[in-house]
């Protein structure tokens, strides 16, 4: 039972999203309460669980030239929250993995190159879909030796691009399990 706010220990369940470390207040979602003592509840709108319902492959490349500074690694933004990332898309049973991390660069990013032949590594996170389900991905990482910048290419208009430092790259990218890979680039 919910009164002014304050939760009935025996009432509900819900995902705990974050507690206030100033008020102590707790925000869950999708929408229930949890039964966690007396603590002030904010209800959220329902939402889409935040389980995936399946599990899907990517393969991500990770374009890189040698500069005078040292190694540089190109960066994208997403389209929809402006995040930067790699080029990264769904594989596709006619295309192997390494040849499709070089097409998705080519598209989102324009740059041709070399593509490693095995992923210099791999890492997992969830992908909220238009429908606001969430996908469990497994992403292949693969390096890609930039040998040709476009000018023009497929995505231009919804995306920007960036060169920066491996360093930089780790820090401004917003995929936590892509951070280690890059880090380990010299």
């Amino acid at each position: 039972m919910i009164h002014d706010g304050w939760v009935d220990p025996a009432v509900g369940i819900g995902t705990l999203f974050s507690r206030s470390p100033v008020s102590g207040l707790v925000k869950l979602a999708p929408g229930n309460f949890q039964a966690a003592g007396a603590f002030h509840m904010i209800a959220t709108a329902p939402r889409k669980p935040i389980m995936p319902k399946v599990r899907r492959s990517q393969c991500a490349a990770v374009p890189f030239r040698v500069a005078e500074k040292g190694a540089q690694v190109m960066l994208v933004t997403s389209r929809d929250t402006r995040r930067w990332i790699v080029p990264k898309g769904w594989t596709k049973k006619k295309l192997a993995p390494g040849a499709m991390a070089a097409r998705e660069a080519f598209e989102e990013a324009g740059v041709l190159g070399t593509i490693t032949a095995l992923p210099i590594g791999a890492y997992r996170y969830l992908k909220r879909m238009p429908d606001g389900d969430n996908v469990r991905c497994d992403v292949a990482v693969y390096l890609l030796e930039v040998t040709e910048v476009l000018d023009e290419w497929p995505e231009m208009d919804q995306r920007e691009r960036r060169w920066v430092g491996v360093g930089d790259a780790a820090d401004l990218i917003s995929d936590p399990g892509l951070v280690p890979l890059l880090r380990k680039l010299p």
